[in-house]
């Protein structure tokens, strides 16, 4: 029928502490992964399936096993238009996943900015930025709701997380973006050189903000999985978060 399906196996985050449970001595995370997968695989096959891929997730830890691959096979498959409303709203989970958010936000931003000059009144260029700046935050995870919700799951300080946060400062990412080369910026207004300066000025704006919120995202995903997780093995992980 042309229709594209997913098989997802979920709960292997429980599978894999109730092996560790009843086989201490030989417990293998790898071999029990790979035990689960190829069940799935020879289950499906029975039913008619041809190579079916599985992806195995843990209903606790998104970024745990096969989630993040499921989620980039779907950006890959779905229509453009679906494909960046999904990546925006996949959690931010791995670096990679901020960094398809900054591509999918990178490739309309010419285009907001060109409405903004041409739509906007000059008087409120500078509350539409702000707007900007609340969606990128927003988007990225990286406002004040959000971090009140991290600060109850991962008992950290919500004082500490916004300390990570340097985007929330308006004002300061405003006043300080780069300065504009207007040699090396391309614009729709040759004609209009004024115009093409504000275009140009709105654009930097626009990616200085990006870039800011971009690496409050991956500063706060490294601090909410920082020891003792960082190095540890999936299992061991799991195991905290199931305690």
């Amino acid at each position: 029928m042309g229709k594209r399906f997913y098989f997802i196996r979920t709960k292997v985050d429980a599978d894999l502490k109730n092996s560790r449970r009843s086989r201490p001595d030989s417990f293998n995370e790898e071999q029990v992964l790979k035990q689960i997968r190829d069940d799935c695989q020879q289950c499906l096959e029975k039913e008619g399936q041809k190579n079916p891929q599985v992806f195995l997730i843990s209903n606790f830890y998104l970024s745990l096993f096969d989630f993040p691959k499921l989620t980039e096979y779907m950006c890959i498959d779905l229509p453009l238009d679906k494909s960046h409303a999904l990546v925006l709203a996949m959690p931010d989970i791995t670096e990679k996943a901020i960094e398809m958010k900054k591509t999918a936000l990178q490739e309309t931003i010419e285009l907001e900015s060109l409405r903004s000059i041409l739509q906007d009144p000059p008087t409120e260029r500078t509350a539409k930025l702000q707007e900007c700046l609340d969606h990128y935050r927003s988007i990225f995870r990286v406002n004040d709701e959000f971090l009140q919700k991290l600060e109850e799951e991962i008992k950290i300080p919500l004082k500490k997380l916004k300390d990570l946060s340097k985007s929330s400062d308006f004002l300061k990412l405003f006043k300080n973006h780069p300065p504009v080369e207007m040699k090396a910026m391309k614009t729709p207004f040759h004609s209009d050189p004024e115009l093409g300066k504000s275009f140009s000025e709105n654009l930097a704006i626009r990616l200085h903000f990006l870039d800011g919120v971009v690496k409050d995202a991956k500063k706060i995903l490294k601090k909410a999985g920082d020891p003792p997780e960082k190095n540890a093995s999936m299992m061991e992980r799991v195991t905290k978060l199931l305690k």
